[in-house]
């Protein structure tokens, strides 16, 4: 599982720099692209710029929003990012919170093991796939689809729809340059920029059609709630 799945897009959200560093150069010697925030306010900042697929969060970021208050502003904000929440407790009660208190399909991982890649990738496989239940997994995709991460496969399926680049981003929540360098990447993962004759904005749409037939007609724009922007600004 984790070799089909792997590597993603990750985010750490900690403000321990030793420990964030230290979980930078796991993920990043296993393939990953990795961005790295302190707080809840620079996690927000940082999701506009760079399309995540997973987030490592500390339980206890210092003052502001709990590790479980930011795995809840994801879970709403953006609900196709998966979650791991690091903790030094060996369950939530010792920390003065209920096991109830976290979003669905959050795993929580213990700090003491971040060194452990092997652990740490299965725990991001699994948590990458149980938190999309409404989207295709890339377990489960048909042909060169199974390469591509859920984010990917969004992304790759309102440009099926014929949305631009513009439209991609302000329906992600995410900037222009974020959308043109998450499609760019996945024109890599589909083997799409090796023939010049081509154009891969269109190969990418055939191979997504001729896997999982022409999408539905694009909806209005979603909206994000602004008391979830606000708590991380905080």
């Amino acid at each position: 599982m984790v070799e089909t799945i792997l590597p993603l897009n990750a985010i750490i959200i900690d403000d321990d720099s030793l420990v964030a560093s230290l979980l930078q150069a796991t993920l990043t010697s296993n393939g990953f692209n990795v961005v790295t925030a302190a707080s809840a306010a620079a996690a927000r900042e940082a999701l506009t710029q760079f399309e995540a697929d997973v987030a490592i969060i500390d339980l206890d970021l210092g003052s502001g929003p709990s590790g479980i208050d930011v795995a809840h502003l994801l879970d709403t904000a953006y609900p196709q990012v998966a979650r791991l929440v690091l903790t030094d407790y060996p369950d939530l009660a010792m920390a003065g919170h209920k096991q109830s208190s976290l979003p669905p399909n959050t795993i929580m991982f213990p700090k003491k093991s971040i060194a452990n890649a092997d652990q740490l990738l299965t725990a991001i496989a699994d948590a990458a796939v149980g938190n999309l239940p409404a989207a295709p997994s890339a377990v489960l995709l048909p042909g060169p689809l199974a390469n591509l991460s859920a984010s990917q496969i969004a992304i790759l399926r309102m440009l099926a729809q014929g949305l631009t680049v513009a439209e991609i981003a302000e329906r992600r929540d995410r900037s222009q340059s974020a959308i043109e360098k998450a499609i760019t990447a996945i024109y890599k993962r589909l083997e799409l920029t090796d023939d010049k004759t081509l154009n891969p904005r269109t190969m990418a749409i055939r191979t997504y059609i001729e896997n999982l037939g022409i999408p539905g007609q694009v909806g209005g724009p979603s909206n994000q709630s602004g008391s979830s922007h606000n708590l991380m600004d905080e």
